[in-house]
Parts: C-alpha cells; structure tokens; sequence
C-alpha cells in the first residue's frame, strides 16, 4: 500500500530515508531469513553450486529484496511507521514465538513467529486502517493512564 500520509519537505525519498526504512523494516527480515536458512538446511549455511551462503546471507539479501521491491513499487513509509514496524513485529514476535514452540512444530515455529510478526506489523503499521487502530489503541492507553488528550 502506498504512504498516504501527507509528506513534509523535511521528508523527502531519499537514500538516507531508504536507509533507515531498510534498517527499521527490513530488520525482520533479515531474521526472518536466518531462520527460514535454519529450519530448511537445518544448520547456518546453506550451499548453492559452489557458493556457500550463510543464514545472515539469507537474511540480509531477504531485507534488501523485500524492501527495495517495496520501495520501487511506491511503498515509502515514514521513519515513524518503520520504528512503529520494528517495535510491533519484535513484541508479536516474542510473544508468539513460545507459543508456537510449544505447538510442537520445532524450527518452524521460530519462521511461523517471524511471519506472524512480520503480517501483523504490516497491517498496523503501513496501512491506514492499521494507523486508525493504532491512534484507538494510543487514546485507550492514555485514558487508562489517566493522561490528558494530546492536542
């Protein structure tokens, strides 16, 4: 989905943006790779003719892929929305992962996680239903708080 939030000069795409969306979303994917590297080889390495990639290859050429694809076709979200990405798919992340370990589903479970997290972090952070709920969800937070309405 396209950023529809209204962009500030302040904010143009450029290669710094694009850097610090490739670090803040493409983080899960990088773990993402390592343990899809992990639960298909069942080590850290896998071999390809007579290249050897290791999981972190994976992951990396993952993000990198994953993100420049996005970028090009027009998803070019803030720094705030890839900070709020991070942030959401690290915490479904831990909190499924366990979960779906005691699933009895073994190395996959930490991909199911990955996956999960990375969906879940999709849907409330770059799209604007996502960014709807993510505002209730903020105003809920400050009235049981009992934090004044933001301005």
């Amino acid at each position: 989905m396209r950023d529809t939030s209204p962009r500030s000069s302040a904010e143009p795409s450029s290669l710094g943006r694009l850097l610090a969306v490739w670090i803040l979303v493409g983080s899960s994917f990088v773990g993402l790779g390592i343990d899809l590297t992990r639960a298909v080889v069942g080590y850290d390495e896998v071999a390809v003719g007579t290249l050897t990639l290791s999981g972190w290859d994976v992951g990396l050429l993952l993000a990198t892929v994953v993100v420049a694809a996005a970028w090009v076709a027009g998803v070019r979200p803030s720094i705030r929305a890839g900070a709020a990405f991070l942030v959401v798919a690290a915490g479904v992340h831990l909190v499924a992962t366990p979960g779906l370990s005691s699933a009895g589903l073994g190395a996959w479970a930490t991909v199911a996680g990955r996956v999960l997290a990375v969906a879940v972090a999709t849907a409330l952070c770059l799209t604007p239903f996502g960014g709807a709920a993510l505002g209730w969800l903020r105003e809920r937070a400050r009235t049981l708080l009992r934090v004044p309405p933001a301005e």
